[in-house]
C-alpha cells in the first residue's frame, strides 16, 4: 500500500513551488525608500535611525523592564548586549533589509527594519 499517491506529490510540489517563488520574490523586491532601524517599546516608536554606510552608532535602550545594547555600523543594526535572560535578540545577528526584525519580548522591545522616505 502506498503511502502517497502520484498526485498527492504532484500536489505538494506545486504547493512548494509557489511558496518558494513567493519567498524569493520577497527578498529580491526593490523597496522604496531608504532603509531605516525603527525602535518600538511597549509597540509605540520611540526612535528611528537610517542604515547609512560608514555610519557607526552605539545606542543603549532602557525600558522599564531591562537593558539592551544597539549597534548601527555599515548598514546593519543588531543588539550587542541585553540583561534579559535567554538573550535571544543578541542570537539573532545582524539585520538590514526592510522586514527584518529583532524582538527582545522580556524587554518588550521591537527592533526592524522600515523603508523610509528620506
Amino acid at each position: 500500500m502506498k503511502l502517497f499517491k502520484k498526485r498527492d506529490m504532484i500536489l505538494f510540489a506545486c504547493i512548494l513551488a509557489v511558496a518558494l517563488a513567493g519567498a524569493v520574490y520577497g527578498w529580491l523586491r526593490p523597496f522604496d525608500g531608504e532603509p531605516a532601524v525603527a525602535i518600538y517599546i511597549d509597540g509605540e516608536l520611540t526612535d528611528r535611525f537610517f542604515l547609512g554606510d560608514g555610519y557607526y552608532r552605539e545606542l543603549p535602550i532602557q525600558t522599564w523592564y531591562g537593558s539592551n545594547k544597539l549597534i548601527i555600523s555599515e548598514g546593519m543594526a543588531w543588539v550587542e548586549d541585553s540583561d534579559c535572560a535567554n538573550k535571544l535578540c543578541i542570537r539573532r545577528g545582524a539585520i538590514s533589509r526592510p522586514g527584518d526584525i529583532i524582538v527582545c519580548a522580556p524587554h518588550r522591545l521591537v527592533i526592524k527594519v522600515e523603508a523610509v522616505q528620506p
